[in-house]
């Protein structure tokens, strides 16, 4: 819309092919590679700026990142995802964020190094900043390996994000939990935070969204997220 809005799809996009959203006078296409961190990539005015991990060049060329933020109207900020949480940042009238938050980057507050970043940026107040964060697997369907819920278990104590199911013998990760408590931590209020129990791996949601998991890696598809500002 022509305030900015957040916008989730969940039409499937090839994970090798190249990536196209238009919308009016909008139009990207690159390729894009997710590497499950925590490396932001900025488009500003003028000169682009990376973190030391990320890269961008032509659009041919390919995007080596977990965050994008910008402040120009009509560059439109896309991630796909399999499981992976997608987090839209808006800061009305001033920039948008997209992330891409897998366990990796969870588990290193991609969030809220991205709020951090359009901070640093853009200028941006975190208490004008909305976030949504999208489907993505749920701490149900979410099992891992001691060496993994440590990891969160340790990073984020008040969170309680970890359980024990003896009966799977796995432990349990809620990374939407950690995704929130990361941009609250950052300064995001809570109250400007949607972030509904949408699972892409639970059986009912099976005919409305890919999962890796769920498909145990057999199907290439993918989820798309995108977000644009308007002006």
């Amino acid at each position: 819309s022509g305030t900015g809005d957040l916008v989730m799809t969940n039409r499937a996009f090839s994970s090798y092919g190249d990536l196209e959203v238009v919308s009016g006078t909008l139009t990207m296409r690159e390729n894009a590679t997710w590497l499950n961190g925590s490396n932001v990539t900025v488009r500003g005015t003028g000169t682009l700026r990376l973190d030391a991990g990320a890269r961008f060049g032509k659009p041919e060329l390919v995007i080596e990142a977990d965050s994008m933020i910008t402040r120009l109207p009509f560059v439109p900020l896309m991630t796909t995802h399999g499981d992976c949480l997608p987090v839209f940042l808006y800061d009305k009238g001033r920039a948008v964020g997209m992330v891409h938050s897998g366990w990796r980057g969870t588990a290193a507050d991609i969030s809220g190094k991205t709020v951090g970043a359009m901070v640093r940026e853009f200028g941006t107040d975190p208490g004008n900043v909305f976030a949504a964060i999208g489907p993505g697997i749920c701490g149900v369907c979410f099992e891992v390996d001691y060496p993994v819920a440590r990891v969160f278990g340790e990073r984020f104590p008040d969170v309680r994000a970890v359980k024990w199911d003896g009966a799977r013998g796995k432990y349990l990760v809620d990374l939407r939990a950690v995704a929130v408590y990361s941009l609250v931590r950052a300064g995001v209020r809570r109250e400007n935070i949607s972030a509904p129990e949408i699972c892409t791996a639970c059986a009912e949601n099976r005919e409305l969204f890919f999962s890796y998991r769920a498909e145990k890696g057999m199907n290439e598809g993918l989820m798309g997220a995108v977000i644009w500002l308007e002006k």
